[in-house]
């Protein structure tokens, strides 16, 4: 079993797609803006999305769209010294860090994705199951309300001091 999915959107310049195959990742790759686009649009889900610069245009519109259509961590693969206007990534790698170093901390969020999806997965259930059990609830005491008033019609509202 794999250690995690992860989806690889941009450039593959630096091979980090197959570094990732190789320490066991699932691994989907999106080259262009248009696959990205529809692979989230396919509603598809991932522990981590992987964005990568090309060495002479940054990744912008990647980012973009990872931010906008996924609550999983971003990780972006540097190659140019753009300067972003804002921040909406996770973890950052300098062009020439050797993968020992951040499959480290893919690894780490990978883990922190899996733990957060498992307990959202938790309480979605805990949260149908107490839904659940409140419309058993509502259904009882509705049909209380009208055995009590079969009741009250049926005695013609004898012996009731409540003023109902």
């Amino acid at each position: 079993m794999a250690a995690g999915h992860i989806l690889y959107a941009g450039d593959e310049y630096f091979h980090r797609a197959g570094v990732l195959r190789a320490a066991d990742y699932e691994v989907e790759e999106c080259h262009t803006l248009p696959e990205l686009e529809a692979w989230f649009q396919a509603g598809r889900f991932t522990d981590l999305i992987c964005v990568s610069e090309s060495p002479h245009r940054p990744a912008e519109e990647l980012l973009r769209v990872a931010h906008t259509f996924a609550s999983s961590p971003v990780v972006l693969f540097r190659a140019t010294p753009h300067q972003y206007r804002e921040r909406i990534w996770d973890f950052e790698v300098g062009p020439l860090t050797l993968p020992g170093v951040w499959l480290a901390e893919v690894a780490e969020l990978v883990s922190w994705s899996q733990a957060i999806q498992a307990k959202s997965a938790e309480m979605r259930n805990a949260s149908l199951q107490l839904r659940a059990a409140c419309e058993a609830l509502r259904q009882r005491s509705l049909d209380l309300r009208a055995q009590v008033r079969r009741q009250r019609d049926a005695g013609g509202g004898q012996g009731s001091d409540r003023g109902d």
